[in-house]
């Protein structure tokens, strides 16, 4: 991977993530509500709470991979990199140097982003320096692009990518990292955190 490592105060980033294959194997059992008696309707319904509480891995720090990043440093080009090309490993140091020492710009970036990739460093042995943060709000990137009429023909969203990851729409998923780095770089500068 290579890419312009230009310092700068600021990187704008983004990241994609799927569910790790094993997640169900890492939570606790569940428990049907105490008035269930019947053994078929037991069953059931702990199948589907299971199956619900996997479904949101990819949410979660704790059981999701990274599958893309994406940054955008100075203005730059979006730099986007995935794994179907890349290991997770490289994927991470390669985010790692791009935060450096930067002030990160993102959405959910301290909730999320930033989780992620601690959470995914400190379990692939992947050394990393914590970064500073800048949170621009609390409310989706969509809805801030739409009122700041900042456009983008991207119409996926974080929740496709396990999807297009399985099909092996690699293109829509770097496509979809790229479409979220160059956004949130226009609302950055629309907000006067860029220039």
């Amino acid at each position: 991977m290579s890419y312009n490592n230009e310092l700068s105060g600021f990187v704008v980033l983004d990241i994609e993530t799927v569910g790790c294959v094993d997640a169900g194997d890492y939570l606790s059992p569940v428990v049907p509500p105490a008035n269930y008696k019947d053994a078929e309707k037991i069953a059931a319904w702990c199948a589907e709470k299971q199956a619900e509480r996997i479904s949101k891995a990819a949410v979660e720090p704790d059981l999701c991979e990274l599958v893309a990043v994406g940054w955008q440093i100075a203005g730059n080009a979006t730099f986007c990199a995935t794994s179907e090309v890349n290991p997770e490993i490289e994927l991470l140091r390669a985010a790692w140097e791009a935060i450096n020492s930067r002030i990160i710009i993102g959405f959910y970036s301290l909730s999320f982003d930033l989780p992620v990739l601690i959470r995914r460093s400190q379990l692939l042995s992947v050394r990393f320096v914590m970064p500073n943060l800048d949170k621009i709000t609390s409310r989706s990137l969509s809805f801030y692009c739409k009122r700041f009429a900042i456009a983008s023909d991207d119409t996926t969203t974080g929740a496709d990518i396990g999807s297009m990851v399985a099909a092996g729409d690699w293109a829509g998923v770097e496509a979809h990292c790229r479409a979220d780095v160059d956004k949130t770089a226009a609302l950055a500068r629309r907000l006067g955190y860029l220039r």
